[in-house]
């Protein structure tokens, strides 16, 4: 059996890992296959303080600069995860100089949007029987979600590359951002998108992305 070249990769904090199904059906429909860098509470930007104590810190700022370094040797980068605020620490600035320097070697680059984050984890609203304790409205969702989807957007805008990919209409409907689609849980806790979640979001995006081209 002739082993697929490693040609996607993902990067972020836990919710990248949580994401990897993602990157793992983008690159089988590639017909390669996919890595991950992640480390939990390390946003995906060069020089970024995270907030943590020094020393995590620390070494949050050296993952990243060693995932970037190795990040030249792939086609297809996925970036997620749970987004700082613009203005936190001047994260849009760290970003916008860690797309732009990403951009510049992969072929296509993926931004996966912020998810809802539910006010109780989805496996305790399940074993409850309660599954509208897990519901956040749509509402205030989008009012939540606007600074980060707005930099986001913009950040992403300025390469020809880069794709932004908002996941709000899939884990929501129009009132009401859930915590079940179709019988499979959309969390594992109260915003970390389960594989199941992932993986049919996956297909989703492949299948959107091929009519699209099929329109062109």
């Amino acid at each position: 059996m002739v082993e697929k070249p490693i040609r996607v990769a993902i990067w972020g904090d836990s919710h990248a890992l949580a994401w990897q199904p993602f990157a793992w059906a983008i690159a089988d429909e590639d017909g390669v296959a996919a890595t991950s860098f992640t480390r939990d509470a390390c946003a995906p930007a060069l020089d970024y303080d995270n907030g943590k104590r020094m020393l995590e810190a620390d070494r949050c700022k050296e993952f990243n600069r060693s995932v970037v370094a190795k990040l030249r040797a792939y086609d297809t980068i996925v970036i997620t995860a749970w987004w700082p605020q613009p203005d936190h620490g001047d994260f849009e600035s760290h970003f916008t100089a860690t797309l732009t320097q990403v951009a510049s070697t992969a072929r296509r680059v993926i931004v996966i949007g912020q998810t809802p984050n539910l006010p109780d984890s989805v496996p305790n609203c399940i074993a409850r029987g309660a599954l509208s304790a897990c519901d956040v409205s749509r509402a205030s969702f989008d009012k939540d979600a606007v600074p980060v989807r707005t930099m986001l957007q913009r950040v992403a805008a300025t390469h020809s590359n880069v794709e932004y990919v908002d996941v709000a209409d899939f884990f929501c409907s129009q009132v009401n951002c859930l915590a079940l689609k179709d019988g499979y849980g959309l969390y594992w806790d109260t915003n970390h998108v389960s594989s199941t979640a992932a993986r049919m979001f996956a297909l989703n995006y492949i299948k959107m992305k091929g009519r699209r081209v099929a329109a062109q």
